[in-house]
């Protein structure tokens, strides 16, 4: 099934990692390199996202697809991130081009959340001259509402471990490679990242 997929809203202003964490793993106590470690935590957000399909922090998240052909759970709609917390909206455009709104479905959330028509139902008819005629708009994330305050225990310790890591690799080693008196070698994170990424990364998507 085709599909084109995206963060809606404002991203979070708080981040898995917060600034002093950081920075204590970083070993740093001044404040000359706030803004760069800032941005670190960003790119290893960014980062642990995309390759475990995972949202840390709770926030809306939409999909751009089609309906698949049929009825009940075989014409499910597999959401590309996890832990869904709910679906927001089904919109669509019918034959006609009219944007549709559809509740006729039922939601699995959690990992690998899927969505198909209630029982007896099969999804509508959509644009065929639209690439993408169906907008899904769901919530994913580990802290249970967009709305609730931030609580960092909701993420599992691995992941934010793992982000750790990647920040601390990223500050210690600026350039893509080490130029050393005998050797160029690539730099690659450190082989604990992967084994404290892997459990935790959704397959399937």
């Amino acid at each position: 099934m085709r599909y084109r997929f995206g963060q809606t809203g404002v991203t979070p202003s708080e981040y898995p990692v917060t600034l002093d964490e950081a920075k204590a793993q970083l070993n740093v106590s001044h404040s000359d390199d706030d803004t760069l470690i800032t941005s670190l935590i960003k790119v290893a957000w960014v980062h642990i996202e995309r390759v475990t399909a995972r949202s840390l922090m709770t926030r809306s998240h939409e999909l751009l697809t089609d309906f698949p052909v049929g009825a009940g759970p075989t014409a499910s709609i597999l959401l590309p991130v996890s832990p869904v917390v709910g679906v927001t909206s089904v919109t669509y455009y019918d034959t006609d081009g009219t944007s549709q709104t559809t509740e006729d479905y039922l939601v699995q959330d959690g990992d690998q959340a899927h969505l198909w028509p209630s029982a007896g139902a099969m999804w509508p008819d959509t644009d065929t001259n639209r690439l993408h005629p169906v907008t899904v708009v769901f919530t994913a994330g580990y802290d249970g509402t967009a709305d609730s305050p931030v609580d960092r225990s909701n993420i599992p310790e691995s992941l934010r471990h793992a982000m750790l890591l990647h920040i601390g690799h990223m500050y210690e080693n600026r350039e893509a490679v080490i130029v050393g008196s005998n050797s160029v070698k690539p730099v690659t994170l450190p082989m604990g990242y992967d084994a404290l990424v892997e459990p935790y990364t959704v397959r399937g998507y």
